[in-house]
């Protein structure tokens, strides 16, 4: 008996060799679900999941293989389904999932549908093109940082404003409300 649990923990321990990576990548990304690397040149690569876009490739279409999304790229971060980076000319692009308006360009895009159930069925967001990004959206210009969170980001700019947008229910927006935004404001107008 214990060699055969032995035999299936090798087999489950035995993992796939990474493809060797003949350059130097810098800096890298990762989300739940989804890794990007951006190479010395600019190009920004994205593989794993996509159900929301989030690769921005133009599909919804996961693989393990990397996919080349953009290629100006100086920084990149990633939250759980949306994906924003910033390109060599400080302008900020983001991609992937809307449902909260985190994308930053006004849209806040649900699309809500009935599913039956007892006793009169329940209400569930169903997940569309229509709420998702599925290439980068540009956002906004003289862009030095971005942070992208599960439903929300911030971005710095070249003056040192803050800027943020997305899902605000635990405050997270730094606004006097809890009401959330599906366009970038300025929070903080003195610089940083």
């Amino acid at each position: 008996m214990e060699k055969y649990f032995a035999a299936i923990l090798a087999t489950l321990m035995t993992f796939a060799p990474v493809p060797q990576v003949d350059i130097v990548v810098s800096p890298i990304a990762t989300s739940g679900s989804a890794s990007f690397a951006i190479q010395a040149d600019g190009n920004l690569w994205a593989w794993g999941d996509n159900f929301f876009g989030q690769l921005g490739d133009g599909t919804r279409q996961s693989g393990e293989n990397p996919v080349k999304i953009m290629t100006d790229a100086v920084a990149v971060s990633a939250g759980s389904f949306t994906t924003a980076a910033i390109s060599s000319d400080a302008t900020l692009w983001t991609w992937g999932d809307n449902r909260m308006g985190q994308i930053g360009d006004g849209t806040r895009t649900i699309t809500e549908r009935v599913v039956a159930g007892p006793p009169h069925g329940t209400v569930s967001t169903a997940v569309t093109e229509d709420n998702c990004r599925l290439v980068p959206t540009k956002i906004m210009d003289n862009v030095i940082y971005v942070s992208v969170g599960d439903f929300h980001m911030a971005a710095i700019r070249a003056d040192g404003t803050l800027w943020t947008w997305g899902w605000n229910f635990y405050g997270q927006l730094l606004r006097n409300n809890l009401r959330s935004n599906n366009f970038s404001i300025s929070i903080h107008n003195e610089p940083l």
